[in-house]
């Protein structure tokens, strides 16, 4: 747990800025990994490809690889966590821009520089998320995560709704340039953080071979957990497009609607931290989230439109909460001396367990249409759900049962 005499050098608002930083991973993602599948796809890309475009993903999955040299050195003459958090968010803000000029660029060199882009963004975040395990305590940890996820949800839409809304008059280029300098305006209050001398200590010390193996076994329940999670959450604007709904309308759902819905729920989530234990939360919320998709499947199958848009609006409702009990239990395995690393493989290993599925997705709904697709899924998902709801019982979090 961090120590308190750290945590009490941190000003009331002094996470504020965070709050741009997690804004700027979302609107970076949003573009990238939200917006320009959908319109490439409303523009004539098969599904089996749209599938591909998710490799966008990767680094997040294997940021443990760098993780330890972001626990063990900083940058000179720069506060340890903060100095790579702006430096990764500059760097973003650079690679973005190149994109928005890219219109001419062969294919090849367009994809290394998308790459680069998600590794810088994913830099900052795993070193923001080490800097808010060493210094935030555990009480303070659901509200920051509240905060953290509307902000990521806001960027998100900005990132989504700036390439799909308004395609005559806003390019998807002129889109990646304006999420560049919102990336760039975002880095600039860092400079008013400071960052507790704690943060800048190297981890040094070796973990003991027990720590390692329980590290594994969580990020392995969580992995599990997000395969068939991914199945499901990644495709409902996919589903919307083949039930003929109109690009702006998907692009709606996809950027402002889920956005909404999500902030709310967060907000609803965050409250209910300080009254139910995590587990209890993440078991009612998805219950919810499988019941829907059933829901869903049936409108693919009946071709129904407005059916499918109002599940699809549901099911993001019930996902749009998860966010707030799993990240916070996720803080608390994540406690040590390797913040940076623990955070990276928890979340790393668990997305690289799922990340196939993610590029397969579009290829299997391709292969046997929605509904089968759904009716595969699901009971996969009630399963990983069960299994990662007595995993969090293990780890007491929230409010009394």
């Amino acid at each position: 747990m961090p120590d308190e005499a750290v945590t009490k050098r941190l000003p009331r608002f002094g996470w504020l800025p965070f709050a741009g930083v997690y804004a700027a991973y979302g609107a970076t993602f949003g573009v990238l990994g939200g917006g320009a599948p959908l319109v490439l796809r409303a523009h004539g890309m098969a599904l089996a490809q749209v599938g591909l475009l998710q490799l966008i993903y990767a680094p997040i999955g294997v940021a443990f690889l760098w993780a330890p040299l972001l626990d063990r050195y900083g940058l000179p003459r720069l506060p340890h966590r903060l100095g790579w958090i702006g430096a990764g968010m500059i760097a973003t803000a650079l690679l973005l821009a190149a994109l928005g000029a890219s219109a001419t660029w062969p294919v090849w060199a367009i994809f290394i520089v998308a790459m680069a882009v998600s590794v810088t963004i994913t830099t900052s975040d795993i070193a923001l998320e080490a800097l808010v395990v060493e210094t935030v305590p555990r009480e303070r940890r659901a509200a920051l995560t509240t905060a953290k996820l509307v902000s990521l949800s806001l960027g998100t839409m900005v990132g989504v709704e700036l390439a799909t809304a308004l395609p005559d008059t806003l390019s998807l280029s002129a889109a990646l340039v304006v999420v560049a300098a919102l990336v760039a305006l975002l880095a600039l209050p860092l400079v008013l953080v400071h960052e507790p001398r704690r943060a800048r200590a190297a981890a040094a010390s070796p973990r003991p071979a027990g720590s390692l193996r329980l590290l594994v076994r969580r990020a392995a329940l969580l992995g599990a957990f997000y395969v068939p999670a991914i199945l499901i959450i990644t495709v409902p604007s996919l589903v919307l497009l083949d039930l003929h709904v109109s690009l702006p309308a998907v692009g709606f759902f996809t950027g402002t609607l889920t956005t909404t819905t999500g902030v709310a729920m967060t907000l609803a989530a965050g409250a209910l931290m300080k009254r139910m234990p995590a587990h209890r939360i993440v078991a009612w919320l998805t219950a919810g989230v499988a019941a829907t998709s059933l829901l869903l499947a049936l409108a693919a199958a009946l071709g129904a439109p407005r059916f499918g848009y109002t599940m699809a609006t549901v099911l993001m409702v019930f996902e749009g909460g998860l966010g707030v009990p799993i990240f916070t239990i996720v803080y608390r395995w994540a406690e040590g001396e390797h913040a940076a690393t623990d955070y990276a493989v928890l979340f790393g290993i668990a997305f690289l367990i799922s990340f196939p599925v993610r590029v397969a997705a579009p290829m299997l709904a391709a292969a046997i249409g929605w509904p089968s697709y759904f009716l595969v899924a699901v009971p996969l998902y009630v399963v990983a759900c069960a299994a990662l709801v007595l995993g969090m019982r293990e780890t007491p979090v929230g409010g009394a049962a």
